[in-house]
């Protein structure tokens, strides 16, 4: 069963469709292949609907991933799941292999709607997450909530077990949109932003809310208690549609954020519109207090569908963003208008540093837009716009674009430096995201494609960056014994660990080898090791799995670091009866 994604619809409603039972797992092919791909298997519905990196949650020095999929149905249909994937991520793998699965609270919940690293609300050391249920009832039809969760993370969780809970109000719809606002406020602790275009509500039509909370947070709270409210300038403006921090926009370190609203067309038009809002914020604000208003070319353009940091682009020190129109209702290709900051007053969409143009009308170029950080080691941050509609691999296959900085003038799509395709009814780029999750110190580019067709259960893609210098260090597990299979009971298993150093000097190598499996992650080894220039060594270890772990499939994965940058890494299977 899938759900009609209403941002793309343009409506607060949801369209439930029915569908045969999930019968089967259709193979992920995208061109070129990932070099990692997230699977989702069993009950998941649409798994990569949304993708984020999460932080470093259970703070090994590694970026983790959060996944979103709001159809699952192991609770009740349409009621939702999120997953979470620590790193490193080097090999393939499927939704059993997470770390965390986040399961939502009842029936139509869509929990995993929206998910983003939460960055460290209650200053602990590790990285938090949140996770949007924008059709929750709990606190009135269509409330909506989002969850927080405070790293580590880890097991099979429910989302009543969050640290912090915040819910809408009837029909508000909370969940849509969440994103991490960093410390806005100067307090030491990272704060959350959370957007709905179906909020503030009136007889005309709701203008869409955006809540500021500042951390830390705990136990339950309304959209109501934020410390810091913006509601929309006009009826049925959605407000609210994508949220996020905008970096540093004015150059006085203190982020700032981005609100789109993108205005679908319900009794009246617009072109959409983004406001940029300079930190810190408190209080109540109406839209068209923000600091920096840029407005969309064309009516129903659908500017601010999406909006996003994009980094330094074109290398002039200031941080710029990147926002997306998907041109939805009015038959366009979609476009995506990277601006250079600093940004301040009155600025027409027309004027963006650079305008990328969609390929065909109605691709839905412009659904997802994201920086990349430098995807190729030229110095310049790229971005990434995803395009669900494309048919460039068959019908509603979807693409990717990343387009490398510097940007300037009009870019058609076909011209992006690097494209991902999908295969036939993928939606490859419904989401995009990027961050280093491989532990190389490079941008890698992370697509979620959560499948049209029944008995597919979505997927997230990963593309490495290839702006590190190639590793000089070497690294193998070698496990005895082929398949290895531990009894219900319990038993222990052999492996030999071989790392060498191909540099031409001596270097320190910090060794790390984890076991991962249903609701477990533990440390198998942890250790640094100084060989010199074309030395390698060996190591055997013996590890026991005790009988009162789950059944299922675990994962040995070793990597080799310096400097904190993994250079090397391999894995293996067995399986615990």
């Amino acid at each position: 069963m899938k759900i009609i994604n209403p941002l793309i619809l343009g409506t607060a409603l949801t369209f439930l469709a029915l569908a045969l039972p999930l019968t089967c797992l259709r193979a992920q092919n995208t061109t070129p292949p990932a070099d990692v791909t997230i699977t989702g298997v069993g009950n998941d519905n649409d798994f990569g609907w949304s993708v984020a990196p999460a932080g470093d949650v259970n703070g090994d020095g590694f970026t983790d991933l959060v996944v979103g999929d709001p159809s699952n149905s192991s609770v009740a249909q349409f009621a939702g799941r999120a997953y979470l994937f620590h790193g490193p991520l080097t090999t393939s793998i499927d939704t059993s292999k997470a770390v965390a699965t986040i399961s939502a609270e009842a029936f139509g919940d869509n929990l995993g709607f929206s998910v983003a690293s939460a960055g460290d609300v209650n200053g602990d050391g590790f990285d938090d997450i949140l996770i949007g249920a924008r059709s929750n009832d709990t606190n009135g039809i269509q409330s909506g909530r989002v969850y927080l969760f405070y790293g580590p993370v880890s097991g099979a969780l429910t989302a009543t077990s969050a640290d912090a809970i915040i819910s809408g109000a009837a029909f508000d719809e909370l969940g849509r949109a969440v994103a991490p606002a960093g410390d806005l406020n100067g307090d030491g602790f990272d704060d959350i932003l959370l957007g709905t275009d179906a909020a503030g509500g009136s007889f005309q039509g709701p203008r869409g809310q955006v809540f500021l909370f500042n951390g830390p947070l705990f136990g339950q709270r309304t959209a109501a208690s934020a410390d810091a409210i913006i509601t929309g300038s006009f009826a049925n403006e959605s407000l609210g549609a994508s949220v996020a921090s905008a970096g540093d926009l004015n150059g006085d370190g203190i982020n700032d954020l981005i609100i789109g609203a993108p205005r679908f067309p319900l009794n009246g038009a617009d072109t959409g519109r983004a406001y940029v809002f300079y930190g810190p914020i408190a209080g109540s604000k109406i839209a068209t207090d923000a600091d920096a208003i840029i407005f969309g070319e064309a009516i129903n353009d659908g500017f601010g569908k999406s909006v996003a940091s994009a980094g330094d682009v074109n290398g002039d020190g200031a941080d710029d963003v990147v926002v997306g129109a998907d041109q939805l209702f009015n038959a366009g290709a979609g476009k995506a208008y990277v601006f250079y900051g600093p940004l301040a007053g009155n600025i027409q969409a027309v004027d963006a540093g650079a305008i990328l143009t969609g390929e065909a009308a109605q691709d839905g170029f412009g659904i997802s837009v994201s920086g990349v950080g430098d995807f190729n080691g030229d110095g310049f941050d790229d971005v990434i716009v995803g395009a669900w509609d494309n048919d460039g691999g068959g019908g509603r296959s979807g693409r990717a674009y990343t387009f490398f900085g510097p940007l300037t003038g009009t870019i058609p799509a076909a011209d992006a430096d690097f494209i991902v395709t999908g295969a036939a009814s993928d939606e490859l780029g419904m989401s995009v995201a990027a961050a280093d999750l491989n532990g190389d110190g490079v941008g890698d580019l992370i697509i979620g494609a959560p499948q049209f067709t029944d008995g597919a259960h979505g997927y997230a893609a990963i593309f490495f960056g290839s702006g590190a210098a190639e590793s000089q260090t070497t690294l193998t597990l070698t496990p005895q014994g082929d398949p290895i299979i531990i009894p219900p009971t319990g038993g222990s298993f052999r492996f030999r660990l071989n790392v060498g150093n191909l540099a031409s000097v001596s270097r320190t190598i910090d060794v790390a080898v984890t076991l991962t499996g249903p609701g477990t992650q533990r440390s198998i080894a942890q250790f640094s090791r100084t060989l010199a220039a074309g030395e390698s060594f060996q190591r055997s270890f013996t590890t026991r799995i005790p009988g009162r772990l789950q059944a299922g499939t675990y994962t040995v994965t070793g990597t080799a670091s310096v400097s904190h940058q993994v250079e090397a890494s391999d894995t293996f299977d067995l399986e615990k009866q």
